[in-house]
C-alpha cells in the first residue's frame, strides 16, 4: 500500500512540475508531437495470464521498447518527440492516474500497451482500440492496427471502440493495442519473442509517424477588415479603397467592401473619393476579431479638406473644409474550433 502511495505522488509530482516547465514558451515548442506510452496493468494486477507469462511483462518491455524508439532519430525511430511513459518498472497505477498524467503533461497523444487473454485457447489476433469512431483517436488506431497486421501478421481482429478509461479520460488522441492472446499458443509465441517485441514497437512507431504526417498543416490564422465609407450619413458606393498600397476595390452598392483572408498584422486603408485627398486609416488584423473599418465622414459644404487635416475642427480648419471622423471598431469574433 504505502508503495502504491508513494507512486500517486510521484505521479502527480512530476505532472505539476511538468505543467510549470511546459507553460514556458520553450517548452510549448519542446513538446511538439510528444506521445505517452502505457504499459497496461503492473504490480499487483498482472493481467491476462497464460502459456507461463503475464500480460504486464509482455507489455513493459514492449512499451520501454517504444520509449527508446520514440526518444530515437534513427531509421526506425521518432522524429526527435519528446517521449514519457506512466510506468518504467512493475508498479500498480490506477488507470485514472495514468490519464491524469498525460493530460498534466499536455502531451499529444497516448499510446497504451496490452495483450489479450481468453477462456478458449483457440481466440486469437491482433486488435486496437479508441474511445469513438471517426475521430483522431480511431485514425490513429487504424495505423496502429495495420502495421501490426503487417508486422506479426496475425489473425486481424480489427480497429474496434471501447469505454476503457485511458481512452474516455485523456483529454489527446488515445490508442490501446491488444497485440495478442497469452492464452493462444501461436500469439504467445510471438509475445515471449524479443525479436517479435521490438519489432511491435517498430510498428507503433511507423503507425505514429504515417499519422502526424497525414495530418495536414494547419492553415495560418488570417482575418478580415469591413471597409465602408459614409458622408453626411450615407454610405458611398464605387470608392477605390487600397490596402497598403495595393488597391483591393470598390465599395458596393450597400457602401461596403470586405476583405477576407488577411494574414495577421497592422494594415494602412485607404479611401479616395474624387475631388478629394486620400484618407487613410491604420487597422490592426488579429485572430480572434474582425476588424471594421469606416471611413465616417461630414461635407459641410462639398469643398475638400486641407491635406493633412483628418479629423481637424471647425475652429483649426479653414472655413471651407471636410470634416473627418475615423472610427475604427473592433468587433470580437468568435473562434473557430477545428473538428
Amino acid at each position: 500500500m504505502r508503495s502504491r502511495q508513494r507512486t500517486l505522488v510521484c505521479i502527480l509530482l512530476c505532472g505539476l512540475l511538468a505543467a510549470v516547465h511546459f507553460a514556458t514558451p520553450w517548452g510549448s515548442q519542446a513538446i511538439a508531437q510528444s506521445i505517452v506510452v502505457d504499459p497496461g496493468h503492473g504490480g499487483e494486477d498482472p493481467g491476462g495470464s497464460g502459456n507461463a507469462m503475464d500480460e504486464k511483462d509482455i507489455v513493459l518491455d514492449t512499451s520501454l521498447r517504444l520509449l527508446a524508439l520514440l526518444r530515437s532519430s534513427g531509421e526506425e525511430g521518432g522524429r526527435n518527440w519528446t517521449a514519457e511513459i506512466t510506468r518504467d518498472t512493475d508498479v500498480f497505477i490506477a488507470l485514472a492516474a495514468r490519464a491524469n498524467y498525460a493530460n498534466s503533461l499536455g502531451a499529444d497523444r497516448f499510446v497504451s500497451i496490452h495483450a489479450n487473454a481468453f477462456g478458449d485457447p483457440q481466440a486469437n489476433g491482433t486488435e486496437t482500440f479508441s474511445a469513438n469512431e471517426p475521430t483522431t483517436s480511431s485514425a490513429m488506431r487504424d495505423l496502429v492496427q495495420e502495421e501490426m497486421i503487417a508486422e506479426w501478421q496475425l489473425r486481424d481482429r480489427g480497429g474496434k471502440t471501447a469505454n476503457f478509461t485511458v481512452l474516455t479520460n485523456t483529454s489527446m488522441p488515445a490508442s490501446l493495442s491488444e497485440l495478442g492472446f497469452v492464452t493462444n499458443t501461436g500469439d504467445a509465441a510471438l509475445l515471449a519473442s524479443l525479436d517479435a517485441r521490438q519489432r511491435a514497437a517498430e510498428a507503433h512507431v511507423r503507425a505514429l509517424v504515417r499519422h502526424f504526417e497525414g495530418i495536414p498543416e494547419p492553415e495560418p490564422p488570417t482575418g478580415s477588415i469591413l471597409v465602408q465609407v459614409i458622408l453626411n450619413d450615407e454610405t458611398l458606393d464605387a470608392i477605390q479603397i487600397h490596402l497598403d498600397d495595393v488597391d483591393v476595390g470598390v465599395t458596393g452598392e450597400d457602401g461596403s467592401l470586405l476583405l477576407e483572408d488577411l494574414a495577421l498584422g497592422a494594415y494602412q486603408v485607404r479611401a479616395t473619393l474624387p475631388d478629394y485627398d486620400p484618407f487613410e486609416l491604420g487597422v490592426e488584423v488579429r485572430a480572434d476579431e474582425a476588424a471594421r473599418a469606416t471611413f465616417e465622414l461630414t461635407d459641410e459644404d462639398g469643398s475638400p479638406p486641407d491635406e493633412g487635416c483628418l479629423g481637424c475642427s471647425s475652429s483649426s480648419a479653414p472655413s471651407n473644409f471636410l470634416g473627418l471622423l475615423l472610427v475604427l471598431v473592433l468587433l470580437r469574433r468568435r473562434r473557430r474550433i477545428p473538428t
